[in-house]
């Protein structure tokens, strides 16, 4: 992080957000706490993405901008790790609770999502690698693809499987041009449906073997009766 924040000439008080660290293999076994991130950043919020992607850990600036405190309850597909034998946010964040604090960083920051993926493209491509995945885009996301594609700033093919949450005949249908065919470097391969947490995050429905039946260890995220609705299409 203060590599990064002196190659990018970045100010003290700079939102930084971050991806790829995996518990497992840090020396101590555990997610980093907002301690930690604190003694490398204190003036501006961080958020660190497990390589998961399902949860994450934010420093105190972080939670102060989400206003994440004591009394903040989880959210239903979510949760706010707490330091031991108290109630105080540790950082942890899990799911929906990560949101919580990515949603008002990036509301803060100046920096635009087209020169986001546009620096992406970049390291992709400096990899030898000519096609990409968003494996969930939401309808924002979809839009921000199109329009991209649209002016001609793809350097990659993409490919986007849109996240369904209701209807996936309307997404499909309102990008006919894009459904099963490449044009102008972006295809819609297909689309992706969230049935239940992450595996990772220790929050997937299981299956009970013996009777198999579905077990729901925690809420699902869309009604057992709709997604059976959904996988049935087309």
């Amino acid at each position: 992080m203060e590599d990064h924040r002196k190659v990018n000439d970045l100010h003290p008080n700079h939102a930084i957000i971050g991806f790829g660290y995996d518990h497992i293999y840090l020396a101590e076994g555990e997610h980093p706490s907002k301690a930690v991130l604190d003694e490398v950043a204190n003036e501006a919020p961080v958020f660190l993405f497990h390589q998961s992607f399902h949860m994450g850990v934010a420093n105190s600036q972080a939670l102060a901008l989400a206003d994440i405190t004591e009394a903040s309850s989880n959210p239903e597909n979510g949760k706010n790790g707490r330091l031991p034998d108290s109630k105080e946010p540790s950082g942890y964040l899990e799911e929906d609770a990560a949101d919580l604090v990515l949603m008002p960083l990036l509301a803060d920051s100046s920096i635009e999502l087209a020169d986001l993926i546009e620096a992406a493209q970049y390291v992709y491509l400096s990899h030898g690698i000519t096609t990409v995945q968003e494996g969930a885009a939401t309808q924002a996301g979809m839009e921000e693809l199109i329009a991209l594609t649209q002016s001609d700033q793809f350097k990659v093919d993409v490919v986007a499987y849109p996240l369904v949450t209701e209807e996936p005949r309307q997404i499909l249908q309102t990008y006919p041009e894009y459904t099963g065919q490449c044009q102008q470097c972006l295809k819609i391969a297909g689309y992706k449906i969230l049935l239940d947490g992450s595996p990772k995050a220790k929050r997937p429905g299981l299956a009970n073997r013996t009777q198999m039946k579905i077990t729901i260890a925690v809420i699902p995220l869309i009604p057992m009766e709709q997604s059976k609705n959904i996988s049935r299409w087309p």
